[in-house]
């Protein structure tokens, strides 16, 4: 669509874009942002368990909201249970919920399986995979099931290659699983 709006008189439209403001310079931004993020930054396992620390407060914030508590004042009224309308945890609604909880368990899971971690970050990672695995079945965003179930198949035999991350990955299976049965097993 956007090279037939070119030829027309919508030259601004397809470069500046409208509404959401999704034309060809925002979308170049974006190349040369990530592009400067992947050539440059460095992961490292400080970035990692800070991610992992959002994450948790995320989740967390979002399986009490699941049972009707408002502690931290953020959404209009604590009197629902289940999902509200418009608001789900810190993020917004439901479906944005679902889709960042689709980047971050993986991110989460292949940052245990791959870093060293302490005991105790060990343990914290588990449970902000669990909690994270969780809310996406609970939230029910398709997209997000189908993005776990991919990730499952690409990275099980890549990390399997590696007898030391076995152990990682079971736990990590496990934790699947937890997330996945406590979705039948706890109601709100």
């Amino acid at each position: 669509p956007y090279l037939s709006e070119v030829n027309k008189d919508g030259f601004n439209l397809v470069f500046f874009g409208a509404g959401r403001h999704d034309g060809w310079l925002f979308l170049l931004a974006y190349a040369v942002l990530f592009f400067l993020a992947a050539r440059f930054m460095h992961f490292k396992r400080a970035h990692l368990q800070g991610f992992a620390i959002v994450v948790f407060v995320m989740c967390f914030i979002g399986v009490i909201q699941l049972f009707g508590i408002n502690f931290l004042n953020l959404y209009p009224t604590s009197s629902y249970k289940g999902f509200p309308n418009l608001f789900f945890s810190t993020i917004g609604n439901a479906d944005v919920m679902g889709g960042f909880m689709c980047m971050a368990t993986p991110i989460i899971g292949v940052g245990y399986v791959v870093f060293r971690l302490s005991k105790p970050m060990q343990k914290f990672f588990l449970l902000a995979h669990t909690l994270s695995v969780y809310l996406m079945m609970v939230i029910k965003v398709d997209m997000a099931v189908v993005g776990l179930a991919a990730l499952i198949a690409v990275m099980t035999p890549l990390l399997l290659r590696n007898r030391t991350y076995l152990k990682r990955v079971l736990d990590i299976g496990m934790t699947i699983a937890l997330g996945w049965g406590l979705t039948g097993l706890v109601k709100y």
